[in-house]
């Protein structure tokens, strides 16, 4: 793992307690990752939650970022910009 990806895994982590995470563009909608590394299968689950609460038209948008990711962790990180991830 890179010096960056150890360093945005922190920030993941760090706000998982909800005190240091932003708060996502779509609060109401949560997502629990069960994906095994994929960037493919982040983009899948939060863009199917993204289209099951009426933001299908924003999901090409969200797929664009996550794809557009240097690591797994930047990926994770995009996700929990736009939704709640637990």
């Amino acid at each position: 793992m890179s010096g960056k990806d150890r360093e945005l895994l922190f920030h993941y982590a760090q706000g998982a307690g909800g005190t240091d995470r932003p708060v996502p563009r779509f609060p109401g909608i949560t997502v629990r990752l069960t994906s095994n590394g994929s960037i493919f299968a982040v983009a899948g689950q939060v863009g199917a939650a993204l289209r099951n609460h009426g933001h299908g038209d924003l999901v090409s948008e969200f797929i664009g970022e996550v794809v557009a990711a240097a690591s797994y962790v930047e990926a994770l990180n995009t996700a929990s910009a736009w939704v709640s991830v637990s």
